[in-house]
Formats: C-alpha cells, sequence, structure tokens
C-alpha cells in the first residue's frame, strides 16, 4: 500500500509540474503579444545594443 502511494504521488507531481508549465507558456505568450510596439522599439533599440552580439534566435 505504501509503493502504491509513493507511486500515485510521483506521477500526480509529474502531472502537476508539467500542466503548471504549459499554463504558464500559455500566459506568457499572451503577456508578449500585448506589449506596445514603443515599448520593443525602445527594447531593440540597435543604438542601445552591442554590435558584436548577433540577434535572433540561438
Amino acid at each position: 500500500m505504501i509503493k502504491f502511494k509513493l507511486i500515485f504521488a510521483f506521477v500526480f507531481t509529474l502531472f502537476i509540474g508539467n500542466a503548471s508549465s504549459v499554463i504558464a507558456q500559455d500566459l506568457c505568450e499572451e503577456c508578449l503579444d500585448n506589449v506596445p510596439q514603443d515599448m520593443v522599439d525602445y527594447v531593440y533599440n540597435m543604438d542601445y545594443m552591442d554590435k558584436d552580439q548577433p540577434l535572433g534566435p540561438t
């Protein structure tokens, strides 16, 4: 019975961990879509960036 409880707790923990990361990713994408364009332009202003560092996906 103790083994069953431990296995159940482990599986439940994995499920909650995966669900919370998916929810957080959805919230993050929704928030990023609502960022004003002037703020995006300020953050990605090339005058303040190091010219030797590449921008884009890694």
